[in-house]
């Protein structure tokens, strides 16, 4: 006879394994998350400094020429 606890146990192990599985599933691009982060962030500090790139590189904490490369990169 099964106990509770080994019941609880078997319908652990299957949420274990289901996460499992939809993980495997998923396909995680690190560059593309950073890309999207990074295009957001360039365009909320340009629209508060008011587009002026200085201003939201400092924003930013960024050199204006990175700034400006990472602008071209991402045709901003």
């Amino acid at each position: 006879m099964r106990t509770r606890i080994q019941e609880e146990q078997d319908a652990l192990w299957g949420v274990i394994q289901e996460l499992q599985d939809y993980v495997e599933q998923q396909e995680i691009d690190l560059q593309d998350s950073v890309a999207q982060l990074e295009i957001e962030q360039i365009s909320r500090a340009l629209r508060a400094a008011g587009h002026n790139q200085t201003n939201a590189a400092k924003l930013l904490q960024l050199n204006r020429t990175t700034l400006l490369a990472k602008m071209k990169k991402y045709n901003l």
